[in-house]
């Protein structure tokens, strides 16, 4: 079940099932790598681990700025996620994700995917094998 926790003009962020973040980039926007980090403050208390997943959507008409990449990859982006599923529907998004694993490597697991349900049973799976290794 998806619970809507915060919206603003550019994001809307909800949690699957209390376990796996969702978040949705509007359309028509451009994201700035200042809006990453103030942004981050409203899923902070939704915590239920240390470490959680992340479903990104990408609407196909809006933009990010060069710098949300490298904010996007950093260490202090990766220290919460552990897997992150993209959502890219526009080719321009898609060429850029190509590289983009090359240029800002991260410290958790992230994919790209054309669907939500692609993505959302990717970090199903890659959950249920961790609750195998326990």
């Amino acid at each position: 079940m998806k619970k809507i926790i915060y919206e603003n003009d550019k994001f809307e962020f909800s949690i699957i099932d209390n376990a796996i973040f969702r978040i949705l980039l509007k359309p028509l926007t451009r994201i700035l790598a200042a809006d990453l980090v103030k942004n981050k403050a409203a899923f902070d208390p939704f915590f239920t681990k240390p470490k959680m997943p992340f479903i990104i959507i990408f609407d196909e008409n809006m933009s990010v700025d060069e710098k949300v990449h490298e904010v996007f990859s950093s260490p202090e982006r990766s220290y919460f996620k552990n897997y992150e599923a993209f959502v890219l529907k526009s080719l321009t998004h898609k060429l850029i994700a190509k590289n983009i694993d090359k240029i800002y490597p991260t410290q958790h697991e992230r994919k790209f995917f054309n669907t939500e349900k692609d993505a959302l049973l990717w970090i199903q799976e890659k959950l249920k094998s961790e609750e195998l290794k326990v």
